[in-house]
């Protein structure tokens, strides 16, 4: 739906430990790659793959169209 939920809350309470982590050591790459991970599947817009269509779009086209 668009909007963190309490089933979210796990991922949100990882992003904050991760954000404290880099204001103590900013100059640590690998925590700003794991932050920019935990930012995007926080952020990602999962509706559509709910969806039996959705399903479908990320099967190969064999699979899709089985001859």
């Amino acid at each position: 739906m668009g909007r963190l939920e309490q089933i979210d809350a796990a991922r949100v309470q990882a992003l904050r430990s991760i954000a404290e982590s880099l204001d103590l050591n900013p100059f640590n790459s690998q925590m700003w790659r794991e932050y920019r991970e935990a930012l995007g599947e926080l952020t990602r817009d999962d509706s559509d793959d709910d969806t039996v269509d959705g399903l479908y779009d990320q099967l190969s086209t064999q699979a899709r169209n089985p001859s």
